[in-house]
């Protein structure tokens, strides 16, 4: 399984190439941070922001 597993991952690293990949990956993980941010934002704005901080929500 594992030989199986580690065969697959170089043939797929072999025909895509991982730039591409990394790309794909930093703009997800951008626009995640940003719709953080704006949630946190909104939560701040809230009356209710004082009595939970955005750590517990998270956790």
């Amino acid at each position: 399984m594992q030989t199986w597993l580690s065969e697959l991952h170089y043939r797929m690293a072999k025909y895509r190439p991982p730039l591409k990949i990394a790309a794909v990956r930093n703009r997800l993980t951008s626009s995640y941070r940003q719709r953080l941010s704006r949630y946190r934002e909104i939560r701040s704005r809230t009356p209710t922001a004082q009595k939970t901080p955005p750590e517990a929500i998270l956790t």
